[in-house]
């Protein structure tokens, strides 16, 4: 076969793209199944950037008629520039310590063998994509289908605090 086919036997290749995903489940090293850094959508545009289209779809679905556009999308953005900054700091705050949580909880696994360690590794790689989905579908939920990256990050957020209380559950 060409190039880029993983063999998982001597007869039978496997295509590229199930190969590189069965490949991050099974010979990844438990310490990247969580999350290192906040998810990329999140965080991968600047505020002021995030702060202008936030402030846009906020004029545009208004309740209220806005009467000066331009001086409402300015204070707009002057007041929440500040929050995403903040907000986005407050994220990867409580992904690293989830990621503190997790890593203590591996140890522990380790040292008791009462519970495999690739249970845990498996349940926060499908939490991490259970995260994604579920805070999508919230911001779409609200917003139709504008993506904010604002508040997709403040789900993000929201919902690794539930995830590092759990892990933080599990060693009491």
């Amino acid at each position: 076969m060409g190039a880029g086919y993983f063999y998982v036997s001597r007869h039978k290749p496997m295509h590229p793209k199930l190969s590189s995903i069965l490949l991050s489940i099974f010979l990844l090293p438990p310490a990247v199944a969580y999350a290192q850094v906040p998810p990329v959508e999140a965080t991968m545009e600047s505020a002021e950037s995030v702060a202008f289209g936030e402030c846009w779809w906020l004029g545009e679905n208004a309740t209220t008629p806005v009467s000066n556009r331009t001086e409402f999308e300015r204070e707009c953005r002057a007041s929440l520039i500040p929050k995403i900054t903040e907000q986005r700091q407050s994220l990867t705050e409580v992904e690293q310590q989830m990621a503190i949580e997790y890593r203590q909880l591996l140890a522990m696994l380790q040292q008791q063998g009462r519970i495999r360690t690739n249970s845990l590794v498996l349940s926060q790689r499908t939490w991490a994509k259970f995260r994604e989905s579920h805070c999508t579908l919230e911001v779409e939920r609200v917003m139709g289908n504008y993506r904010s990256p604002h508040r997709l990050a403040a789900c993000l957020e929201a919902e690794a605090r539930k995830r590092s209380e759990y892990l933080k559950g599990f060693t009491k």
